[in-house]
């Protein structure tokens, strides 16, 4: 399978994740930024702006879509999310997850 369908199949596991631990916000995959862009990061946020910011790195995405299920729900991203509020993201690499500085 070719890395951008992978990617792409990863989204929309993370999306999908998101809308059902979010069920009353909106989720919406943002469009790749200059920043994120030198990282391979793809954004997601839910609820309207600002929102609650969660980075996600393509090495993730490009995972298993099982695997990547399975580290959502093992990881506490929801939780973290919640935490994290509107001043930070929540960034998720093959290593875990981590808040930062919005």
């Amino acid at each position: 399978m070719e890395k951008r369908e992978s990617v792409e199949r990863g989204i929309g596991v993370v999306r999908t994740y998101l809308e059902e631990q979010f069920p009353d916000l909106g989720v919406a995959v943002l469009d790749v930024s200059s920043t994120d862009f030198d990282r391979d990061i793809r954004r997601f946020r839910v609820g309207n702006a600002p929102g609650h910011l969660l980075r996600v790195s393509e090495e993730f995405l490009n995972l298993d879509p099982a695997e990547i299920e399975r580290c959502l729900r093992q990881w506490p991203v929801a939780q973290a999310l919640r935490r994290a509020g509107h001043a930070q993201a929540i960034v998720i690499t093959t290593e875990g997850i981590k808040a930062e500085a919005i």
